[in-house]
């Protein structure tokens, strides 16, 4: 039975979100919204107040309490009617915002969010499993809502946790098939709402990774898992030295753990097929380091 919270400012997003949850035809789905991420901090992360404050700060209302009631109240009287009765209670208690024992997605507009991202991702997941809202089937799904024009470069983005970026005005079938292969996970689902179209194509993919050495000859880079000597590779290096990227081709040597990150590899890559001007290119960022 998954779990979605949506983090939403505007009324008219937030509303067409809930309803495109609802289109996704899953009888178990639950969400439930907030108008920022700070009354959702508040709701499901409430401060710990110490102890003996709380006893100090009790003990001194009743003590109150009771000096008024001694005051005020006629010796004979009859006791005082409550305010509420325990029917108005229940109602109350159910007209509340729910709150779900595990969160599986969170569904958030950038803008309701304080400071960058990545940092309030991070303190997301740690807030939940410190107050035990964590989801125990997989990790924690999110899909980020934000405008294209807002001139933030995709790649300040990037967060492992971050499963997708959906931009606005939100297209309805792209909501729906991205976040109904999202809640599936890890297992697969027929699409619903888009299909794919068999293509016969050769394309290029590529990922973001950390150089942790350079050299005349050739260059190393940290990644999660070891790669296979002799397999091909395209980098694409932004020196400061230079005014274009820096496009170089180049085939593993070796992969070792690294020294200094116990879950990672050290990658050494050798050139290959590199001409003068881009030698000079490296031989000049080097200069630089």
């Amino acid at each position: 039975m998954p779990n979605a919270v949506i983090l939403v400012e505007d009324v008219r997003i937030r509303q067409q979100v809930e309803q495109f949850l609802g289109q996704l035809g899953m009888d178990d789905l639950n969400h439930t919204s907030f108008d920022s991420a700070a009354a959702f901090e508040a709701h499901y992360f409430p401060e710990e107040k110490p102890a003996k404050d709380n006893n100090v700060a009790t003990n001194t209302q009743a003590n109150e309490t009771k000096a008024e009631t001694a005051l005020d109240t006629p010796p004979e009287s009859a006791p005082p009617t409550p305010t509420a009765s325990s029917e108005q209670n229940e109602k109350e208690e159910e007209g509340a915002i729910v709150r779900f024992s595990e969160i599986h997605m969170i569904i958030f507009a950038l803008d309701c969010i304080e400071g960058k991202s990545s940092p309030w991702i991070d303190k997301i997941k740690q807030e939940m499993r410190k107050h035990g809202c964590y989801p125990t089937s997989g990790p924690l799904r999110t899909v980020m809502l934000k405008y294209e024009d807002d001139n933030i470069a995709k790649v300040d983005l990037l967060h492992p946790n971050l499963d997708d970026v959906i931009f606005l005005p939100i297209d309805r079938l792209i909501f729906l098939q991205k976040l109904q292969i999202l809640l599936a996970l890890p297992k697969s689902v027929s699409p619903s709402f888009l299909f794919n179209q068999e293509v016969q194509q050769s394309i290029e993919i590529s990922k973001i990774v950390k150089m942790d050495r350079l050299s005349d000859v050739g260059l190393a880079i940290r990644n999660p898992v070891s790669l296979k000597k002799g397999t091909p590779a395209k980098f694409y290096i932004n020196f400061e030295s230079a005014k274009e990227s820096l496009e170089i081709r180049g085939k593993v040597l070796r992969s070792e753990p690294h020294p200094d990150f116990p879950d990672q590899f050290l990658v050494y890559f050798a050139y290959f097929g590199m001409n003068k001007n881009e030698l000079t290119t490296v031989r000049l960022a080097l200069a630089k380091f």
